[in-house]
C-alpha cells in the first residue's frame, strides 16, 4: 500500500468519524461501512485543492486502516460499528440549550402539544437530531 495514500486515508477516516460524531451528536457509534463512505465523500474538495487528492484505495484496504485505528486506540469497535476513542453522545451547550427550550414547551403545552417538528424548526434543531431525541 501507497504510504502517501495510507496517511490520507488515515486524515480521511479520521475527520469523515468527526463529522459523523458531529451531525449526530446522541449516536454513540456510527456503522464501518457509513464511515468507509463518508471517508470517500470529501466535503468541498475541488480539483487542485489539497484535500481534493483522490483516494485510491479499495474499501478492504480502507477497513484494514480502520482495523489499524482501533489497534492504535485511535478508535474503538463493538461488532461492525466504531467511534473516536473517548467519544460520549453529548449535545454542546447551545443545543442542549434549545432541546430543553423544546422540552419546556412540550411540558406546557400538556394533553394538546403542538407538532414537534415546526417547534424544533423555530428553536434552530436539525432534523437528524430531532429524530435522535
Amino acid at each position: 500500500m501507497d504510504p502517501a495514500q495510507r496517511r490520507l486515508a488515515e486524515r480521511r477516516l479520521v475527520h469523515a468519524l468527526q463529522r459523523l460524531h458531529r451531525r449526530e451528536p446522541m449516536a454513540p457509534d456510527f456503522r464501518v461501512d457509513a464511515l468507509v463512505e463518508a471517508a470517500r465523500a470529501v466535503p468541498g474538495a475541488t480539483a487542485g485543492h489539497r484535500g481534493g487528492t483522490p483516494l485510491t484505495l479499495t474499501d478492504g484496504e480502507l477497513r484494514a486502516i480502520v482495523d489499524e485505528l482501533v489497534a492504535a486506540r485511535r478508535f474503538t469497535r463493538r461488532g461492525h460499528r466504531v467511534q473516536l476513542a473517548g467519544q460520549r453522545p453529548a449535545l454542546d451547550p447551545d443545543a442542549r440549550e434549545r432541546v430543553d427550550r423544546l422540552l419546556d414547551g412540550l411540558r406546557e403545552a400538556g394533553a394538546a402539544p403542538p407538532r414537534v417538528d415546526g417547534i424544533a424548526a423555530r428553536l434552530g434543531i436539525t432534523p437528524p437530531l430531532l429524530a435522535q431525541l
